[in-house]
C-alpha cells in the first residue's frame, strides 16, 4: 500500500485489504469536509448495500453524530461497539446494520499532520469481535495508511 501514489487508489486499497485480508464484512473511510464539518464517505469495500447512503455524520454535537465515527473524530481515539444491537450509540444505524449482518464495529480516527481528518470504520459479523489486540492492530494499520497519505501529499506538493 505504501507504494501507491494516488490518494483515492490508496483509500480504496485500504478498504479492499480490510475486507479481503481482514475478513471484515465492510470497511469504509470517511473524511471531514472542513466547510460543512460533515464526514463524507470517500472509499468503501465489502457488503455495503446502500448503508453509507443512510449516514449523516457531523463533527458537531448533534444526536446523529453521537455514533462511533463522530465520537472517534471528536475525542481523537478509537471507539468500539462489540454489540451494535444493544449499543445506544448505534441507535440511529442499528436497523440498517442488522439488515446487513453487522454485529460489531470499530471507528479508528485518522491523523494527518497531527490533526484528525477522518476515520476508518470496520464491520464484523461477529458479536464481541474487537479485543485489545485487534484494536491495536487496526490502529497500527490506520497509522500506516495516514503515513502513506502524507507521502502522497508531500510528493504532490
Amino acid at each position: 500500500m505504501i507504494r501507491i501514489r494516488d490518494r483515492q487508489a490508496l483509500l480504496n486499497e485500504a478498504c479492499r485489504i480490510a475486507v479481503e485480508e481482514g475478513k471484515f464484512l465492510m470497511a469504509w473511510i470517511g473524511m471531514v469536509n472542513p466547510a460543512t464539518r460533515n464526514i463524507i464517505p470517500v472509499a468503501a469495500c465489502g457488503y455495503e448495500e446502500g448503508y453509507l447512503s443512510n449516514l449523516s455524520i457531523s463533527l458537531d454535537n448533534i444526536p446523529q453524530s453521537m455514533g462511533l465515527t463522530g465520537t472517534a473524530m471528536r475525542e481523537g481515539h478509537s471507539i468500539i461497539s462489540n454489540d451494535i444491537a444493544s449499543d445506544p450509540r448505534m441507535a440511529h444505524y442499528r436497523e440498517e446494520a442488522a439488515k446487513r449482518g453487522y454485529c460489531s464495529s470499530a471507528a479508528i480516527p485518522m491523523r494527518f499532520r497531527e490533526r484528525i481528518m477522518g476515520a476508518m470504520r470496520f464491520y464484523s459479523s461477529e458479536k464481541n469481535f474487537f479485543n485489545d489486540r485487534e484494536i491495536q492492530l487496526l490502529e497500527d494499520i490506520v497509522a500506516d495508511i495516514c503515513f502513506a497519505l502524507e507521502i502522497v501529499e508531500t510528493e504532490k506538493r
